[in-house]
């Protein structure tokens, strides 16, 4: 048992010494997330200018594909 709390010990202390030498490292969450959401708003438009310009109809029983009808 001892070990593994010196196991855990010795991990943190690594981790601390990455961090503090390689501060840029902690950016990375952050700059995908804002990344994601300007991807998720890009798709939002797209989608509603591609529904707003027709009719969306489904292909065929056996496609999960629409078709859009351009009006």
């Amino acid at each position: 048992m001892f070990n593994n709390i010196r196991l855990a010990i010795a991990i943190i202390k690594t981790a601390t010494i990455f961090t503090i030498q390689t501060p840029t490292a902690m950016l990375i969450a952050p700059v995908m997330a804002v990344v994601t959401i300007i991807w998720w708003i890009i798709w939002i438009i797209f989608f509603v200018h591609v529904y707003a310009v027709g009719t969306v109809t489904k292909r065929s029983n056996e496609s999960i594909f629409g078709t859009v009808y351009w009006e």
